[in-house]
């Protein structure tokens, strides 16, 4: 009987540490391809660089919900629709759109995600009034893309309003709660919105081999810092 209950104890306990085991050797994997891949970019291997972007967030996402606890669903949607919008973004015209879409759609899953629950009793009384910070920098920046964006202009106003929103909606969850997990997934989302402003420049302005690589860079960081953020809570 008493070996009994101690198997019973000491075999979840076992499953919980061997998944975490693997979840972080997945995370292993996706750090070494997450390299291969900025790499690949900075040496112009366009095979190499077409071949890994499609395994980036599907590892993570793994590696995600083999390390949470309590894997949440709105965080592993997010990480879905980055891989999605990782895949159309390898093509052009109609597939850009989708990817666009697909990006704005886990945005919206991480915003779902940050305020799910949230304390607003416990934000500060100007917490509200940062919003200003947001809302011009995303100002700045459409004047900026404008020109060159004549037939894209509502989408792109669109995904503007979509991911600075994810960014404000990190900060508000920050504020009110003060949490460790909360300030990595504020980090995140800071370093996803520098991605999507260099990636606006990249597609619409002018090419530039090293915002090329930091676009990723930066996106690879942003994603990974929100799901170990996320990982942190449960």
């Amino acid at each position: 009987m008493l070996f009994k209950t101690a198997a019973a104890t000491a075999f979840p306990g076992f499953m919980a540490a061997a998944t975490a085991s693997a979840g972080l050797a997945i995370f292993a994997v996706f750090v070494a391809v997450s390299t291969m891949h900025c790499v690949s970019i900075g040496i112009s291997a366009s095979h190499l660089e077409r071949s890994t972007k499609p395994l980036l967030m599907p590892l993570l996402l793994l590696s995600y919900v083999l390390c949470a606890k309590s894997p949440a669903l709105l965080p592993a949607a997010a990480l879905l629709a980055g891989f999605a919008g990782d895949v159309f973004l390898l093509g052009t015209g109609t597939f850009f759109m989708l990817g666009l879409f697909s990006f704005l759609l886990g945005h919206i899953f991480y915003i779902l995600a940050l305020l799910w629950q949230l304390p607003f009793a416990a934000l500060p009384a100007w917490a509200l009034l940062l919003a200003v910070v947001p809302v011009f920098f995303g100002v700045i920046l459409y004047r900026k893309l404008s020109p060159y964006v004549k037939s894209q202009r509502a989408a792109i106003i669109a995904y503007l309003l979509v991911g600075l929103t994810m960014f404000f909606s990190s900060l508000l969850r920050l504020l009110a709660t003060g949490a460790a997990w909360a300030g990595v997934c504020f980090t995140g989302a800071l370093l996803f919105v520098a991605s999507d402003s260099m990636l606006s420049y990249e597609l619409f302005v002018r090419h530039r081999k090293w915002r090329a690589v930091m676009v990723m860079v930066t996106y690879i960081a942003g994603q990974t810092l929100i799901a170990i953020g996320f990982m942190m809570l449960g």
